[in-house]
C-alpha cells in the first residue's frame, strides 16, 4: 500500500500540489488530469525523486527514501548515456544493482523491439522502449511510469500493456502510471486518481470514475452510444443537440449502463478532459 499523507509540493514560488491525502491500493493505479495539473510531480514524489515540501509518502508503512531495485521508474523523457548501445546501457543498470547479466535481459530487449546500435541514433519511440526496459528489468515490486506511451507506435503500446499484465501476475505489487485518453482504459485498472486544482479530487474504481465523469457532464453522451444502451435495454433521453443523448445519473440502471458503455469501449478520459480547466502548474 502506498500512503500519501497530507503532501504539499512547491517548486520555486509555485505550489504544484496542495494537501494530497490518498491511498494507492495494490494493483494498477492510473493518474489522470489536465495537462499541467501536477501528475508528473506526484509521480516523482512517489518515486522518491523529489521530496515533498510538507507531508510524507509511505510504502508499506515505511517512508519512501532512496530507490532500490524493488522500485522501477520511467521518467519523461527517459535519459541515457547516448554513446552506449541499448545492451550496454541496460548492463550498466544491472551492474549498479550488483546483478549479473542473464539471457532474460536480451529477451526483454527483444520483446520491446529495442534496436542494436548507439542510443544517440534512436528515435523518440525507440528511446521510450529502452526506458521501459530499463525500468522493469529488475522485476520491481513497485513500477512507476510517467507518460509511458509517449512516442510509442501501436505495437509499442500493445507491448507495454502486455508487460503491465505480466508484471502484475509475477512480481509487481503496484503499477502506477500517468494515463491519457489515446491509450485505452482497460479493465485491469484497479484505481483511478485524478488531480485537479493542485490536489486529488477523485479516487475510485474504473467504473466509479466513469460514473463521476458522466455526473459532471450531467449525463451527456455522444449519440453514437445510443445503440449500446438500446442493445442493453437501458433507457435514455434525446439531447437538445442531435449529436447528444442524456443518461440520467439518477436512473436505477446507471451503474449497469456505465459498465455496458465501458465494455463497449467508452473512454471517460477523452470526455472528461475538456471539462477540467488546465491548472497553471507543472
Amino acid at each position: 500500500m502506498i500512503e500519501i499523507l497530507h503532501m504539499d509540493k512547491r517548486v520555486g514560488r509555485s505550489w504544484i500540489l496542495r494537501d494530497v491525502n490518498t491511498v494507492l491500493q495494490p494493483g494498477l493505479t492510473v493518474i489522470v488530469g489536465a495537462n499541467g495539473s501536477g501528475k508528473s510531480t506526484l509521480i516523482r514524489c512517489i518515486a522518491g525523486q523529489w521530496r515533498p515540501t510538507r507531508g510524507e509518502i509511505r510504502l508499506n508503512g515505511k517512508p519512501v527514501g532512496r530507490l532500490g531495485p524493488e522500485v522501477g521508474v520511467l521518467l519523461d523523457p527517459p535519459s541515457f548515456y547516448e554513446h552506449l548501445t541499448a545492451s550496454e546501457m541496460l548492463a550498466y543498470y544491472v551492474h549498479l544493482a550488483g546483478r549479473k547479466w542473464t539471457p532474460e535481459y536480451d529477451e526483454l530487449l527483444h520483446r520491446f523491439g529495442v534496436p542494436e546500435g548507439r542510443i544517440r541514433g534512436f528515435s523518440r519511440g525507440q528511446k521510450q522502449r529502452l526506458g521501459i526496459v530499463c525500468s522493469v528489468w529488475s522485476q520491481p515490486k513497485v513500477w512507476i511510469l510517467d507518460e509511458p506511451f509517449t512516442g510509442l507506435d501501436a505495437r509499442g503500446v500493445d507491448a507495454l500493456w502486455k508487460e503491465v499484465d505480466r508484471a502484475l501476475r509475477t512480481h509487481a505489487e503496484h503499477v502506477v502510471m500517468v494515463l491519457h485518453a489515446a491509450y485505452g482504459f482497460p479493465q485491469k485498472i484497479r484505481q483511478v486518481v485524478r488531480i485537479s486544482n493542485h490536489t486529488v479530487d477523485f479516487r475510485g474504481s474504473r467504473v466509479e470514475f466513469a460514473q463521476q465523469v458522466l455526473v459532471e457532464r450531467n449525463g451527456k453522451l455522444d449519440a453514437r452510444w445510443a445503440e449500446v444502451l438500446k442493445r442493453n435495454h437501458v433507457p435514455f433521453q434525446e439531447g437538445e443537440n442531435p449529436t447528444e443523448i442524456i443518461l440520467s445519473p439518477e436512473a436505477e440502471l446507471f451503474t449497469y449502463a456505465v459498465e455496458c458503455l465501458l465494455n463497449a469501449g467508452f473512454q471517460p478520459l477523452a470526455d472528461e478532459t475538456a471539462h477540467h480547466a488546465r491548472s497553471d502548474t507543472f
